[in-house]
């Protein structure tokens, strides 16, 4: 039997001296890509990981957190999440937070207008499932410049916990979940006020 294949059909055909390759030219997605990485890098969001953030201005370096308002009837809460914020505006730098609101460049206040703290599941697992819910109304002044920051008159944290210990003693729990919930509210609205998200 014949083999029918050719040794020429395997041979790649020779490249002519006068023929060069071409460069290569960007594809229009890698033009876009590039483009598309350019405008977020410059739009970004702010978001640092520490120290002032991307919105805040240079000149803002003194901020005064007076004790929050509350309009609830949660006796502390107001203490209990005014300090959380100023905590954590202290863990991120950057500012100076100082007592007299006359002095700072910048001030948040804070009036609770809502608290809410619900129980769930069953109270013999050893764990108590809590609801927690704050609606804060918040406002940054600019004191430098003279206008309003940040407003948020409805800032809304809901979240959920897990207390163990004593779950018959519902004072206990209740200040369990508000420090737990505090910390994380802090974070979630100096993050909105800094960050811009």
């Amino acid at each position: 039997m014949r083999n029918v294949y050719s040794s020429q059909l395997w041979r790649l055909p020779a490249q002519k001296p006068s023929q060069t390759p071409r460069p290569r030219t960007p594809t229009i997605a890698l033009v876009v890509l590039a483009v598309v990485a350019a405008l977020l890098a410059n739009a970004g969001c702010g978001y640092q990981l520490a120290g002032r953030g991307g919105n805040l201005p240079e000149y803002m370096r003194t901020l005064a957190v007076p004790m929050f308002k509350i309009s609830s009837f949660d006796f502390n809460l107001e203490n209990v999440l005014t300090f959380a914020v100023i905590e954590e505006f202290e863990r991120r730098g950057g500012m100076t937070i100082i007592d007299n609101p006359g002095e700072a460049d910048a001030v948040i206040d804070g009036v609770i207008k809502k608290s809410e703290y619900r129980t769930f599941g069953d109270s013999t697992s050893g764990d108590l499932h809590v609801r927690v819910e704050f609606i804060v109304s918040v406002t940054l002044r600019d004191q430098v410049e003279n206008q309003t920051y940040y407003k948020d008159e409805n800032f809304t944290f809901v979240e959920d916990y897990f207390i163990t210990g004593d779950i018959t003693s519902v004072e206990s729990n209740r200040i369990k979940a508000w420090e737990e919930a505090s910390e994380d509210f802090a974070k979630r609205l100096v993050g909105s006020i800094v960050e811009g998200f």
